[in-house]
């Protein structure tokens, strides 16, 4: 987060137990997790963008809201770990949503994408992972 100057970071694959926040030096970490430790998502903020931190709300072990103050209107970010194996996983995604509306539309959402999967032949990359941007219509 230092080098590349970040003072907001969403993280998946936390594995944190349950949901809470917890200080990491400079850095205070907000989590939601499962009943054992596997998934989580969680926000790291660093110590100067903790204080705008107005609120959050764990939904499941796979998604967490957090609304901060910010200038010229407050900011609500969401992080979600999205699985890209099968399509039982994202159901579980969708359901704890219903019960949880936001107001506001997603702009956009990256999608990741295992190169053995990968529909378009056009989009090359020698890692074993890559993704892309898909735009979201309202």
């Amino acid at each position: 987060m230092d080098r590349i100057n970040l003072n907001i970071l969403g993280l998946a694959e936390v594995r944190g137990k349950g949901a809470g926040s917890m200080k990491l030096g400079s850095k205070t970490l907000i989590y939601s997790g499962g009943y054992t430790h596997e998934r989580g998502v969680g926000i790291l903020f660093y110590e100067t963008a903790v204080k705008s931190l107005r609120s959050w709300c764990p939904i499941s072990d796979r998604e967490v809201v957090a609304k901060l103050v910010a200038k010229p209107s407050n900011l609500g970010i969401i992080q979600v770990y999205a699985p890209t194996s099968d399509r039982e996983d994202i159901e579980d995604i969708r359901l704890p949503r219903r019960q949880f509306p936001v107001e506001g539309k997603v702009v956009a959402q990256w999608v990741g994408i295992r190169s053995e999967n990968r529909r378009d032949p056009s989009v090359a990359d020698s890692s074993p992972a890559t993704g892309v941007l898909a735009n979201q219509r309202a």
